[in-house]
């Protein structure tokens, strides 16, 4: 009897033990199972949340029209297509009238227009989905084929140190699809834009006075289709020199030159002789800011040439003359 009862005892023990641990293991699980559901539903937040962000931000969105243009026999063949649909098309040559096309959702576009004629035509074509994306093409049209066409605005600069006080730098911006405007900014002054003043208008020119030492400046050209073109640019204004040069009658010139920094070199040239002021000459002081001479002309024609080198840039040459005619 001892021996059943002692074996009756050593089960019950073990059963108790298999339940804890089925209690333990199913727990367990459903843990497991919490944390997967949580990690899989924050996943799919997070995928829905950069899909929505995706669609709102155009620059994140790389889905746009395909646009097909080829030369053919007949002319020009068009070719746009887009899954999410289509809202307009625009076309044109050169700067001609746009052609446009409400699409109204549908997938493709074809159509086969005629080439103006011409050695080289410019055709611009522009693709606009439902979903406000937008694909451009502009190709050249030439007797060889087509060509890629770059239509930014072009920006010129030119400085003319020979100008104004301290020089004048000059920006042009040229587009052979018309201008809208240009903005630009001198060191830390306030942006300015000058806008067209006409339909079509292909260039606009600015000139800006320099002011003395660096000039930063910045430049941004923007055409009718709203390209741009950025340039940033920097210039050292200088003082030019005050030459002046008269004749007294009946026959003396007079050359009076000046500048607040002094002279590296002046050459004054009359007919065929040249008097060279410079580090070489007896009379040579730096310090002078004031340089004077007085010449008798000889009976006739007499061709008078200054050329200027400051100190404060001895580069730049500035030549000022002319002729005059000495009776007897």
């Amino acid at each position: 009897m001892n021996q059943i009862l002692s074996t009756n005892n050593n089960y019950k023990k073990k059963n108790t033990e298999l339940i804890d641990m089925k209690k333990i293991i199913i727990v367990f699980s459903v843990l497991i199972l919490l944390l997967a559901i949580v990690i899989i539903s924050a996943t799919a937040i997070g995928m829905i949340k950069q899909k929505n962000e995706d669609k709102q931000d155009p620059i994140a969105n790389l889905n746009k029209p395909t646009v097909t243009i080829k030369k053919i026999e007949n002319g020009c063949s068009i070719y746009a297509e887009y899954d999410e649909g289509l809202q307009k098309i625009t076309y044109r040559w050169n700067d001609g009238d746009s052609m446009e096309k409400n699409m109204y959702g549908a997938t493709k576009f074809e159509r086969t227009i005629e080439i103006p004629e011409g050695d080289s035509n410019i055709f611009y074509f522009e693709a606009i989905g439902s979903d406000g994306s937008v694909n451009t093409v502009e190709k050249i049209f030439t007797n060889d084929g087509i060509e890629e066409y770059d239509s930014r605005p072009q920006l010129e600069r030119n400085f003319d140190y020979t100008r104004g006080e301290n020089g004048v730098f000059e920006i042009i911006a040229k587009s052979d699809a018309g201008m809208k405007s240009v903005t630009y900014q001198v060191n830390d002054g306030e942006m300015q834009t000058v806008n067209s003043t006409e339909d079509n208008q292909k260039e606009i020119k600015i000139e800006i006075e320099a002011k003395r030492g660096n000039n930063k400046i910045y430049m941004i050209a923007t055409d009718i289709n709203g390209k741009t073109t950025e340039k940033n640019e920097t210039i050292i204004g200088v003082k030019k020199p005050e030459i002046d040069i008269k004749l007294e009658l009946p026959r003396t010139l007079k050359i009076n030159i000046n500048h607040d920094m002094g002279f590296k070199k002046v050459v004054i040239k009359i007919n065929n002789k040249e008097i060279v002021y410079d580090e070489n000459h007896p009379a040579y002081n730096p310090e002078f800011q004031t340089l004077n001479l007085e010449e008798e002309l000889s009976v006739g024609r007499n061709n008078i040439e200054v050329k200027v080198y400051t100190l404060e840039y001895p580069e730049r040459e500035y030549v000022e003359g002319g002729w005059t005619e000495i009776s007897e």
